[in-house]
């Protein structure tokens, strides 16, 4: 695999593969099948999602760019002259934890009867950053020339998550250089998630050199899997053309994995060319198709400029793809301006489509960012609905910081609203810190004889 798409393909093959590849007897010790599979996707999700790895994706690809040029001013690193200490020596760059090029060069020096003591010197680094660009290009490297000695030595790895990096780096770069042996391996693994794993490791690798293949073997996969990899693929194909990932995602069969297909390639077009994407969302037959990409256009195009794509929004004839189109714009525009979004639903005409991208703005930051949910609060008319938003919102927030929850609600001057939501910020807190509770109702405006019985309380 060429320098710039490795770390791309091998951090989002980290993502999808890590699940499945936990219960296969070949590549793991008995001990890692009773892991809880939903919590590892989870957590490798966020993993891919950190700062750090997107910086790395760019940088390598920035790598790649320099690479491809006249580089008169690179160092030449004959196989084997590399030392573990100068592997350790530039694992340790501090200030330079983001220029790879140095690691590349360095790996560049490892013979292959290196890899395995490279790889521990690795493991051992505490800089994260250059850490796991060096291990996963170093196991990708050895997917190429000998991936059965690499899955070898990464049965010796008693951690799961260094041996699962490990093995999705061996794996993608098994892909790249023989694609239908990685995929036959994949294959004869038992039916279930370890398989399902595995092909999507082999996938993502082929994404970015032949994302035909790559969807081909898509079709072979099932449930989580299979829906993981169509963002992944389609996402990535739709990256280099557009045109042809948009007519690949209407080859699938109708339901979510459709849909999701078409979200995808219309925020990716939106975003190098939104007239070219509108048009084509456009010319989608009236239906799911359309109401999909229309409303993922303009979702993407609602972060470069929110009161552009809100003025389209605005001017699509009524019902649901309008309906969707306003709801994407808000639920974007509310990233960077939550009071401006608003005003600008409130001043659409009452119906369907205010209605629900006020519920859907609202459900979407009580669960993901309670204070801003309680500004909206704030610039919305008191309704029969009030209370119970003004509950939901106390409830998610004193999870978080029951002090700063507590402080907004003695800010509410509705006494009925008041009283309901200190209520739930109230016994949220008790589970959580009981004498600080405690204490804070005392001084509160509740009842004595709220006071007394929530003072004989217990967590």
């Amino acid at each position: 695999m060429n320098r710039k798409t490795a770390i791309p393909v091998i951090v989002m093959a980290f993502v999808y593969f890590g699940a499945g590849m936990l219960t296969s007897a070949f590549l793991f010790r008995k001990d890692a099948g009773n892991q809880d599979i939903a919590f590892i996707i989870a957590e490798l999700a966020y993993r891919s999602s950190t700062p750090e790895l997107k910086l790395a994706m760019k940088t390598a690809t920035t790598h790649a760019a320099a690479s491809s040029g006249d580089n008169t001013a690179a160092v030449a690193h004959a196989k084997g002259s590399t030392t573990m200490a100068d592997l350790k020596a530039m694992l340790r760059a501090g200030d330079k934890r983001w220029d790879y090029r140095g690691v590349y060069e360095m790996l560049d020096g490892l013979s292959t009867n290196q890899f395995p003591e490279a790889i521990v010197t690795c493991l051992k680094a505490t800089e994260l950053s250059r850490k796991s660009a060096a291990i996963d290009e170093l196991a990708s490297r050895w997917g190429r020339t000998d991936p059965r000695s690499g899955f070898a030595f990464a049965q010796t790895l008693n951690d799961n998550n260094e041996r699962r990096q490990v093995i999705v780096g061996i794996l993608s770069g098994w892909a790249e250089k023989d694609p239908a042996a990685a995929a036959a391996f994949a294959r004869q693994l038992p039916a279930g998630d370890s398989r399902n794993g595995a092909l999507t490791a082999v996938a993502s690798a082929l994404a970015c050199k032949d994302p035909h293949s790559a969807v081909a073997l898509m079709n072979s996969l099932a449930g989580p899997s299979r829906q993981t990899i169509i963002s992944m693929t389609l996402g990535l194909w739709a990256n280099r053309s557009p045109s042809e990932a948009a007519a690949a995602a209407l080859q699938i069969s109708g339901g979510h994995d459709r849909e999701q297909a078409i979200n995808v390639i219309a925020s990716e077009w939106a975003s190098q060319d939104l007239e070219a994407a509108y048009a084509w969302a456009s010319s989608l037959p009236a239906g799911q198709d359309r109401v999909t990409a229309i409303g993922g256009v303009l979702y993407r195009y609602a972060y470069k400029d929110p009161q552009a794509a809100a003025s389209m929004a605005a001017q699509l004839p009524p019902g649901v793809a309008a309906n969707r189109a306003v709801d994407n714009v808000v639920l974007a525009w509310t990233q960077s301006d939550t009071p401006a979004a608003v005003a600008w639903v409130q001043s659409l005409p009452e119906g369907a489509a205010r209605r629900n991208a006020l519920n859907s703005t609202f459900y979407n930051l009580v669960i993901n960012d309670p204070p801003r949910a309680a500004d909206l609060l704030a610039l919305l008319p008191l309704n029969q609905e009030s209370e119970w938003r003004y509950e939901q919102v106390a409830g998610k927030w004193a999870n978080r910081d029951p002090a700063s929850a507590a402080r907004w609600v003695d800010t509410i001057k509705d006494d009925s609203i008041w009283r309901s939501t200190a209520e739930v910020v109230a016994n949220q807190w008790l589970r959580m810190d009981e004498v600080t509770a405690k204490a804070w109702v005392a001084q509160s405006q509740f009842p004595d004889e709220f006071k007394k019985d929530f003072a004989s309380q217990k967590p």
